[in-house]
């Protein structure tokens, strides 16, 4: 693969993992149907306000034009936040991948070399499973350090190599025979130097990664019957509608106008929660 090609590859695999495995036109829908929703509220509140019909199309008209703008700026930003994100999570995982798969004696011997270049003789771990540790794995990394120093040692560094369990937090706080550090194997210096990971390694996993997932299409009358914002949207679009054909238009409207602002509080909200879950 070569230079240019591998770039763009790349792109469209940080782009696809971006947007949850959604595809660039299932993306762009969703894009085009929450803009034009933002559209129709903005004219709705102008009739709502007694602004005549044709200053209200233009309102809603801007509206569109600044919600693509700012979705825009917003999806770059937010597309380079995760990238970095990802090529963090990218690079944790081979490093763990490749230490679950190196031979015990191996593994004993970068230990001894992490041990030895450390002045406070520290006895150093590194339990090989993917699984988050738990308190039984403190208790036996602490019998283990015992059996190897003749005793118990001043101070045990558990290298993990995922987001270790509650209760093996609480276990290493409160050994003090011997004192538990728990710490990422990313933050071993002879670790980092065994285990490097390139960026064209990283790049190689995410084109993977991304290639070995399916595009995810998009059902726009099951996405908005399918989340809560969806259904104040469809709600609010129907009321709309129907203020053409029914008496007391103005009410109609005005609880449509209501229900595309639930819309819009909803939505944010599941895509603050959604960021929020995406960068764990």
């Amino acid at each position: 693969m070569n230079e240019a090609r591998k770039e763009t590859e790349l792109d469209r695999s940080l782009k696809k993992s971006f947007r949850g495995g959604k595809s660039r036109i299932a993306a762009l829908i969703d894009r085009s149907a929450f803009c034009l929703l933002i559209g129709i509220a903005a004219f709705v509140f102008s009739r709502a306000l007694r602004i005549r019909p044709t200053p209200s199309a233009a309102i809603g008209v801007f509206a569109v034009s600044a919600s693509f703008f700012c979705a825009s700026v917003l999806f770059r930003r937010g597309l380079r936040a995760h990238s970095m994100r990802l090529r963090e999570r990218t690079r944790a995982a081979l490093m763990r991948e490749r230490i679950l798969l190196l031979d015990e004696r191996e593994l004993s011997g970068l230990l001894a070399a992490a041990e030895a270049e450390r002045a406070d003789g520290a006895s150093i771990l590194l339990p090989q499973k993917s699984a988050p540790l738990s308190e039984d794995d403190v208790y036996s990394a602490g019998r283990e350090a015992r059996a190897r120093s003749g005793g118990p040692p001043k101070r045990l560094i558990l290298i993990t190599l995922s987001e270790p369990g509650e209760g093996a937090r609480r276990c290493a706080e409160g050994l003090s025979a011997p004192e538990v550090e728990l710490t990422d194997a990313k933050s071993v210096p002879a670790l980092r130097e065994a285990f490097f990971i390139s960026e064209a390694e990283i790049d190689a996993a995410i084109i993977a990664g991304a290639k070995a997932s399916p595009p995810k299409r998009l059902r726009l009358a099951a996405e908005l019957l399918s989340t809560n914002a969806g259904k104040y949207a469809l709600l609010g679009a129907i009321l709309f509608a129907a203020s053409f054909f029914m008496r007391f238009a103005q009410y109609f409207r005005a609880v449509g106008a209501l229900c595309f602002a639930l819309f819009l509080r909803l939505r944010t909200y599941e895509r603050l929660k959604l960021l929020r879950s995406s960068g764990r």
